[in-house]
């Protein structure tokens, strides 16, 4: 921010990192990528300790709406867009517990998003059959959705 880059040094956004990636494999000699960003367990741990603000908005995928196709994880590389068995079949959800807030995963084409501005995390409910929620998951409670004829 406020630096003059040298010649043949370019700053991109992390969504051009396969581009770029791609084009310095083509590169003779040493190439380099620096890629300068919080990770998400950093953000969190910030977020913890009051260092870094919480995000202002929070995504959830309705289940009843997701086709299950997984372009939300695989557009965002993201580790909270989990897999989960539902009586509608193989669905996707957000893991709030291990979101990092930077809503990368509603880069992929889905209507299932909903977005969340203001809310926090329900608190979390134990699977079927299980004595308690050992792992901690937070979840936002899903509206029902309806199907108009």
């Amino acid at each position: 921010k406020g630096v003059a880059l040298p010649d043949g040094v370019s700053l991109v956004g992390r969504s051009e990192l396969m581009a770029v990636q791609a084009r310095l494999e083509k590169v003779r000699g040493v190439t380099a990528i620096i890629y300068d960003q919080d990770c998400a367990t950093e953000k969190r741990r910030k977020r913890k300790r009051g260092a870094m603000p919480a995000p202002k908005a929070r995504v959830v995928i309705n289940e009843r709406v997701c086709e299950g196709c997984g372009d939300c994880g695989k557009k965002s590389n993201c580790v909270a867009v989990e897999a989960v068995e539902t009586p509608l079949g193989r669905k996707r959800r957000v893991q709030q517990a291990v979101c990092n807030g930077d809503m990368t995963c509603v880069e992929g084409f889905c209507p299932s998003f909903v977005t969340i501005e203001g809310g926090a995390p329900a608190p979390a409910t134990p699977a079927l059959g299980t004595a308690g929620n050992a792992a901690g998951v937070e979840r936002f409670a899903v509206p029902d959705a309806r199907v108009v004829d």
